[in-house]
This record gives C-alpha cells, structure tokens and sequence, in this order.
C-alpha cells in the first residue's frame, strides 16, 4: 500500500517466505523543495530493518546454517550485518564497520556481491571493485567481522593477486 509522496510512505516491493521488502519514501527538508528520499526496509521474522543496501531480494542465502544475511546501513560509512535463522526466526548483528558490501545483493552480474564460505563457525563474503576484491570474514562465535582484506583482482582471468 501506498501513502502519498508528500507525507512519506511505504510501498512492498518485494514478497517471498524470508522476507518482505519496503520502498520507503519521505519528503526532504521543506527547504529542499519538492525532492523525496528513497530506501529500502525489510521485515524478516517479525522484526523491520531499515536502509538495507542491495536490489531484490535484497539477501543472500546461507542454507548451510538455514539463514539469510543483509546489510543495513547505520550512518556515514558504517554498516551491519544481520544473520537470521529462517528456522527459529533468531537474528544476529554484526557490526561490519567501514566494509563496502552489500551494495550489489542481489545482483546478476558475475562480479555481485557474493558468499565464498559458511559454515557455524564462520561467514566469508566477497565484493568486487574495478580492479580489486574485498573479502570480509564474519565470525559467528564472538559476533564480529574478524577481518576485511583487499587485494589486487584481475576481472578476466579472476586471479587474486597481493593484499592491499
């Protein structure tokens, strides 16, 4: 359902068993004339999160621990991510710091924002700049990302080269 523009509202967008996505919209300060605001909110087991980054279906699977991750922006270059086990319906956060992932959940292009490992222990996913790969390792035990690396990537072979 839709509210008109100039008082803010929310419009689903996106439907399936884990979650349900909402474009949220809200007018601007009354200074910066007419121009409205746009992001992206989900609802996953009861619980709504805002500013999540990505396109639809705005997760990615992890069906080695029955769960789905996203991204959720908390301010000028801080993220979070959140863990949510789509059988209990028990989330986690992490908070991902700087990290640049999540911009291209969702994504069909080859270099989209990826997981490369999970397991109970550990999640490893992976962002692909124009000549570089990020690789950020979210450890599930202690609830922190245990470490962000950059290194050198070469498109068409996919070659990983030095850290940076």
């Amino acid at each position: 359902m839709s509210v008109c523009g100039c008082f803010g509202g929310e419009t689903e967008v996106f439907r399936d068993k884990n979650v349900v996505a909402f474009e949220k919209t809200w007018p601007l300060y009354p200074i910066l004339g007419a121009h409205t605001g746009k992001s992206i909110s989900l609802r996953v087991a009861e619980k709504t999160y805002n500013k999540v980054r990505g396109t639809k279906p705005y997760y990615l699977d992890l069906p080695q621990i029955h769960s789905i991750l996203f991204v959720t922006e908390e301010g000028s270059y801080r993220v979070k991510f959140h863990i949510v086990d789509t059988e209990t319906q028990r989330g986690v956060t992490i908070d991902g710091s700087g990290s640049s992932f999540g911009w291209d959940i969702g994504s069909t292009a080859a270099d989209a924002d990826k997981v490369e490992h999970v397991d109970s222990k550990l999640v490893v996913l992976v962002k692909f700049g124009g000549d570089w790969k990020e690789v950020t390792s979210l450890n599930l035990q202690t609830l922190k990302v245990e470490r962000i690396q950059t290194f050198d990537y070469d498109r068409k072979t996919g070659a990983t080269g030095r850290e940076r």
